[in-house]
């Protein structure tokens, strides 16, 4: 028999070669072993998915169930992708891997109290995703998030990297952190994003948006918001109504 020397050090988060050691109880008449074995150590957060879909299942993930101070990670080699439910979730960071994705059941509820990076696929259905953090958060990625209803409760405000949509209700609950820079600003520094409100979207709350607003389906005779709860136009069935 052998026994088995564990590495002296931890490996770090991630997929490497770690060397181990097998050390014969019979000295005399055996060898000890070395070699190595590929070994993946997952962060805390990382959701595994080995169990289910469900988001609120501990064995799902690396560290059990996320809370608000919680950095989520989906990867897209997960036997599972996860699904929120009745429960809810909570993430501080969440990122989306390429070719994974992440869906609300019905009008359950996901709060995010760090940013967002979706370079996968995020089905809303009827939910709400609430931005909740202390300090300025981000909305970015490869992928445009679609929204069903997007609630920024954040004084710092949220800047989004990306293009997103909301199909829901907008509620721009916190109220501009300054003069020049809306509660949601599609100004990131660098590109102007374009946020895109669906067919019956609508706008709420103490707070703007500042970029560019775009919307596709336009009805005649219907208000529709455009970045605020109070700026609105109204298109008189006159005439071609214009398709964005």
């Amino acid at each position: 028999s052998f026994a088995f020397t564990a590495p002296s050090t931890a490996p770090s988060v991630g997929t490497a070669s770690q060397g181990v050691t097998f050390t014969p109880n019979d000295t005399a008449n055996y060898n000890t072993a070395t070699g190595s074995v590929s070994v993946t150590v997952n962060a805390i957060g990382t959701w595994l998915g080995t169990t289910s879909t469900d988001w609120n299942t501990a064995s799902n993930w690396c560290g059990g169930v996320p809370t608000s101070s919680t950095d989520v990670v989906i990867p897209s080699t997960a036997p599972n992708q996860p699904v929120i439910g009745a429960l809810g979730g909570l993430s501080r960071n969440i990122t989306i891997n390429a070719s994974a994705s992440l869906i609300t059941s019905d009008s359950y509820n996901l709060s995010v109290s760090g940013d967002w990076t979706n370079n996968g696929s995020f089905t809303a259905n009827s939910s709400t995703v609430n931005f909740n953090g202390a300090s300025a958060q981000t909305i970015s990625g490869s992928s445009t998030t679609t929204f069903n209803n997007l609630t920024i409760n954040n004084t710092n405000g949220i800047t989004a990297s990306s293009d997103i949509a909301v199909n829901g209700v907008l509620n721009l609950q916190s109220a501009n952190p300054s003069a020049t820079k809306g509660s949601l600003d599609m100004w990131d520094g660098s590109a102007m994003k374009t946020l895109t409100m669906g067919a019956s979207a609508t706008t709420i709350g103490a707070g703007d948006v500042t970029g560019i607003v775009k919307r596709t389906t336009l009805v005649a005779d219907t208000y529709y918001t455009f970045g605020n709860q109070n700026t609105t136009i109204n298109f008189h069935n006159v005439g071609t109504l214009p398709t964005e």
